[in-house]
């Protein structure tokens, strides 16, 4: 019984050899197949082409514009001002009035002028009454003749002692030019007047002097005609009224300032069109010119896009600016629209027909030199050098490259010359 249990059961060792075989086979076949796999996807990855987007290179029409705001303002503006410094006395009018030509706008203090016209009257009258007295006297009296020679003498001394002080307050620019011929025209008549006594005189001691009486009265009346004309001319200085219909935009005085010729009180509207004011740098003034057509939005009335003309480019900056002034006119009438109201303005500085574009994100830089990759027959990058010229709206417009062009516009960041690349079909993503 002993021997037949040991002959039934295999040696231990033998079993343990033939597990350790097929677990090691098992392991060749994993690692068999794992690289296999691998190989397999390395191959397929090797096989795949970078996925671009293409755009066909096609001519178009380009327009470079400038965006800038403006304000309505009045196409003909009076800017007011008295012909006399004076006080401010009454004032007729307040902003957003109407007025008519010949309207009064504001008055002055007049009572300087009111005493100036009173002695003129009375200095006529006691002329006229002289006259008549002496057509009626058979003689003349050469003292009263002489006594006027007198007077006439000392006032042409004190006329030319008054432009000697007013030349010299000229001379140190505080006395204005036309004040200085002022003063040299009252010297002038003073002359006249000591000339014609000297004449009355003389006439006198030589006979005939009811002759000359009577011609001495009428030189005097036609003087003093003369003061009072310009005596009412003074006065009529300080009564302002409207140069034209239109509307009172801004009035800059109040009761009791002192209103002078150089400074405006009034601002007025003329009637016409309303203009665009606006005002460009110097980097666009070449680029613009009358008859220039725009485009532009008054977003207070609407966002409706309305059709402008430029009708003046200002020749030097705005005062105190580097802009240079323009203004435009609105083709159509805006009933809505009001002096001041702003608008935005879009300008054409440039303009090109039927030239080659390429989106702008299709532009590569490398230093200076700006290219574009172009997909040949073969499907490969070819690198192409372009000179870009004018934008518009993401389109840009180049030299260098043909019509029909396959430009790419999308794909990969590490694109190379001569690359072999796949085409994205329309609607396909990379």
């Amino acid at each position: 019984m002993k021997f037949l249990k040991n002959a039934s059961l295999p040696k231990k060792p033998t079993v343990y050899m033939i597990t350790g075989f097929l677990c090691l086979l098992t392991m060749v076949i994993m690692i068999t197949l794992v690289n296999a796999e691998e190989d397999r996807v390395q191959v397929k990855e090797e096989e795949t082409l970078p996925l671009v987007e293409v755009q066909e290179v096609a001519a178009q029409d380009l327009k470079e514009v400038f965006h800038t705001m403006g304000f309505f303002v009045p196409e003909n503006d009076w800017r007011i001002t008295p012909k006399t410094l004076g006080t401010v006395e009454e004032i007729h009018v307040q902003e957003g009035d109407q007025v008519k030509q010949g309207d009064l706008l504001f008055r002055l203090d007049s009572s300087k002028q009111e005493s100036a016209i009173m002695e003129a009257e009375s200095g006529l009258a006691s002329a006229r009454g002289n006259l008549a007295q002496s057509r009626q006297e058979d003689t003349w009296s050469l003292t009263m003749a002489t006594e006027h020679l007198e007077e006439a003498k000392a006032h042409e001394q004190e006329q030319k002692e008054a432009l000697k002080e007013a030349r010299e307050a000229y001379e140190v620019e505080e006395l204005k030019a036309y004040e200085l011929t002022k003063y040299e025209k009252r010297v002038e008549l003073a002359e006249r007047k000591r000339e014609s006594a000297e004449d009355l005189v003389e006439s006198i001691e030589g006979g005939d002097r009811t002759k000359v009486q009577e011609s001495f009265y009428e030189e005097q009346i036609k003087w003093s005609k003369r003061i009072l004309e310009r005596a009412k001319e003074e006065y009529e200085k300080t009564y302002i009224t409207a140069p034209t219909d239109g509307e009172v935009l801004k009035v800059r005085i109040t009761e009791g300032d002192m209103a002078n010729p150089v400074t405006p009180s009034v601002v007025l509207a003329g009637e016409g069109k309303m203009q665009l004011s606006t005002g460009i740098s110097e980097q666009y003034l070449m680029r613009i010119s009358e008859g220039d057509l725009a485009e532009v939005v008054i977003p207070a009335i609407s966002d409706e896009k309305r059709e402008a003309q430029v009708t003046e480019v200002g020749m030097i900056p705005e005062e105190g600016g580097r802009f240079y002034p323009v203004k435009l006119v609105v083709s159509e009438e805006i009933e809505a629209q009001r002096i001041g109201m702003s608008a935005e303005i879009e300008l054409a500085t440039a303009r090109a027909k039927e030239v080659l574009a390429v989106p702008r994100y299709a532009l590569y830089s490398e230093g200076e030199e700006e290219f574009v990759y172009v997909v040949d027959e073969e499907q490969k990058l070819k690198q192409k050098s372009v000179t870009p010229g004018i934008s518009e709206k993401g389109m840009v417009q180049v030299d260098g490259l043909k019509e029909g062009a396959q430009v790419v516009v999308a794909g990969p960041s590490d694109l190379k010359e001569g690359m072999e690349v796949e085409v994205a079909k329309e609607g396909e993503e990379e």
